[in-house]
């Protein structure tokens, strides 16, 4: 616990978390995005390296520079060569594995460069290799190599129309995985010389599905080109090139293939429920995984938080939650998923019901903007009037960032290195 809250301290306002509710909320949120940090889950994760000859590292994704970094620091002798493929470089370090910054959420012409280079490592694999694969949110967006015929542009702007119709995660990898030549379970093909492949992977996928993680890479894919076919129609968007049949159960590398997952939604909010309790708080976890639609969400958490509130106690009550939600663009506003959640939740919730709220990505990247999230507190209605904000305004034009950056609550954008999707927290006060 110590680690984590030595951790914690770099995603925290460097406020005292002692000083108020709000302080309480966004330190609850940096102790759920240390938890989840490489630093935190992947050093007792790594396999025992003797017994390979030497080991490739394929790391890709938002926490793929600092895997590099811990792979060499944990294995000093050992013969280590590879890749980190990440949109968040920052200021890693690494000597033996070449770190590349590519883009998110979308790939670019870097992305297919890099995706070269994976599979030309892959293939480089032999019988005594081990060939180990990290991978953490973003890895989709972090390699990329269309199929015949298709541009990176062309995948962009179909990941692209599919993300602003509201196309969940799942729905975006069964396209992405089906106009790939690496996705799918053909990453695993490729390095099928090795003597093992072994996945470790932080989730950023609601029930932590390997099929679905970075587009499933070293697994078996359970979805076809029909499915593809089917959410590109069911979204309006006009495809007409090639597809690529991913790799079924039956293929032969996946005896060799061992998957784990080392940190997830649950990993975090439970730690974040640790350190509450350790504040004399007793949370309630909610959900490690709820879906959907923000505003949709933001509507049905103000009713139930709004019953919560007229049951309140003498002692506060501390709500947890996390999962991925999805906002579809009406307007030309700037926003994400979490702050539209919150922006919804804020409008919603009765004048006399007075609660703290933070909603933010444990990436420190919530859609456009410059915020990784936002929160109110109970002073926030009465701000939001005085300075004549309609909410209602800023929700039809999808512009819950301009609306949060007006009244000084956004959570400030800060790459974290790490991805465990939506952390979200409601504190209830104590009854006076």
């Amino acid at each position: 616990m110590q680690a984590i809250m030595q951790a914690n301290n770099q995603h925290t306002t460097g406020q005292s978390i002692h000083m108020d509710w709000r302080s309480v909320l966004e330190g609850l949120y940096g102790v759920a995005v240390a938890a989840a940090h490489p630093q935190n889950c992947l050093p007792n994760r790594l396999p025992d390296p003797s017994g390979y000859n030497s080991v490739k590292v394929i790391a890709l994704g938002k926490a793929a520079a600092s895997y590099a970094e811990i792979v060499e620091t944990c294995w000093p002798d050992v013969d280590v060569t590879g890749i980190a493929v990440t949109p968040h470089a920052g200021n890693k370090i690494s000597k033996k594995i070449e770190i590349i910054e590519t883009s998110h959420p979308f790939p670019s012409d870097a992305s297919v460069l890099a995706g070269d280079k994976v599979l030309e490592i892959a293939k480089s694999a032999c019988e005594n290799d081990l060939l180990l694969i990290l991978l953490s949110g973003g890895a989709s967006s972090s390699v990329a190599l269309p199929v015949d015929g298709l541009s990176v542009t062309e995948k962009s702007e179909i990941t692209k129309k599919l993300m602003h119709a509201g196309a969940d995660i799942q729905e975006l990898n069964i396209v992405r995985k089906h106009l790939s030549r690496l996705k799918g379970g053909q990453l695993a093909v490729a390095g099928q010389n090795a003597k093992q492949i072994i996945t470790l992977a932080i989730s950023d996928v609601v029930d932590d599905d390997p099929s679905v993680i970075g587009s499933g890479l070293t697994v078996s894919d359970p979805s076809t080109v029909k499915d593809a076919k089917e959410i590109l129609a069911k979204y309006g968007i006009d495809y007409s090139g090639k597809f690529a049949e991913t790799v079924n159960a039956d293929h032969p590398v996946f005896n060799k293939c061992r998957y784990e997952i080392i940190a997830n939604a649950r990993f975090a909010i439970d730690y974040a429920a640790e350190f509450a309790q350790q504040l004399g708080l007793s949370p309630q976890i909610l959900n490690y995984n709820t879906i959907g639609d923000a505003a949709i969400n933001g509507k049905a958490q103000a009713r139930f938080i709004t019953r919560m509130y007229t049951r309140r106690g003498r002692r506060p009550k501390l709500l947890l939650f996390g999962g991925e939600f999805t906002s579809g663009v009406k307007g030309d506003g700037k926003g994400g998923p979490n702050q539209h959640f919150l922006l919804t939740l804020l409008n919603e919730l009765p004048d006399d019901v007075w609660v703290y709220a933070l909603s933010a990505d444990t990436d420190g990247l919530d859609g456009s903007g410059n915020a990784a999230g936002a929160w109110f507190t109970p002073e926030s209605k009465a701000l939001m009037r005085d300075m004549k904000l309609n909410p209602e305004d800023y929700i039809a034009n999808s512009d819950s960032n301009g609306f949060f950056n007006k009244l000084g609550t956004i959570i400030q954008a800060n790459p974290t290195h790490t991805n465990v999707n939506d952390f979200r927290a409601v504190l209830i006060p104590a009854l006076d």
